[in-house]
């Protein structure tokens, strides 16, 4: 079994990642752990737990290509300005005059059949 899902990049985060993602879709946030818990509640024994970041992401980008209402994409593009300096650092954000970059971390989840 594969699981594989964006995380925020750290557990203090997790609260403003999964605001900023209820203004973009429905859906659950997880961390490394819950995904390994996950596997292991199907009956799955956890194997290995690979982490992936995606360096420097356009938010802008992102955003564009999201096809959300321009009005939500700005609360978006707002919601990573306001992000408080511990955020920023965690995300390893840039902002330029007319983007803002950050690192996207990413699980992934393999487990064996523990038969």
């Amino acid at each position: 079994m594969v699981l594989s899902e964006g995380i925020p990049p750290t557990v203090a985060l997790k609260g403003w990642y999964s605001d900023m993602f209820a203004l973009k879709e429905d859906r659950l946030t997880f961390l490394a752990e819950d995904l390994k818990n996950l596997l292991e509640m199907g009956g799955f024994v956890p194997d290995r737990i690979i982490r992936h970041v995606s360096p420097q992401v356009s938010i802008g980008d992102w955003l564009k290509k999201s096809g959300l209402a321009i009005e939500t994409q700005r609360q978006i593009y707002q919601m990573h300005l306001d992000l408080n300096e511990e955020g920023k650092r965690a995300y390893r954000m840039t902002v330029t005059s007319d983007d803002i970059r950050c690192d996207f971390t990413f699980i992934v989840a393999v487990g064996r059949n523990a038969v």
